[in-house]
């Protein structure tokens, strides 16, 4: 991690996209955002604070394409706490990009893009703003 805003992508076996860290809910997590922070520590071995929704989604996800039931994914952004990343449980690979640097679509895992692209815009919208005027999150309309 270097100065100014990054997000953390993961890419997982077989795949060459990257994509959100990312999980179920387990019956025993309190709050969703406690799910958020298990799932980043359990799939990147690092701490995150202040787990704040972002919005949601509908996500293409292979394993429901044939099913009834879809994935709805909630988005979050925290703040890294602590720790060195590390990939386990299924993720093959681990990168900080910075939102500075160019983040090519070809990088990004095919169903994870509109949610990097929405996130990454939402950050770069959220900067811009003046410190006193930042209240909160919110995607677009669309991806509410």
């Amino acid at each position: 991690m270097g100065g100014g805003v990054e997000i953390l992508l993961a890419r997982k076996p077989g795949e060459k996209g990257y994509g959100l860290i990312g999980g179920f809910v387990d019956p025993t997590d309190p709050s969703l955002e406690a799910a958020a922070r298990r799932e980043v520590m359990e799939e990147a071995h690092i701490e995150i604070s202040h787990p704040v929704y972002a919005g949601s989604f509908q996500v293409d996800d292979w394993r429901y394409r044939n099913e009834v039931d879809k994935i709805v994914t909630a988005v979050f952004m925290a703040e890294y706490t602590c720790g060195a990343i590390q990939p386990d449980d299924d993720i093959e690979e681990l990168r900080w990009f910075g939102l500075n640097h160019r983040l090519e679509i070809g990088q990004m895992a095919d169903a994870h893009r509109p949610l990097i692209l929405a996130l990454i815009d939402l950050i770069r919208k959220r900067e811009a703003q003046p410190l006193e005027e930042r209240t909160g999150y919110e995607l677009p309309a669309q991806n509410r």
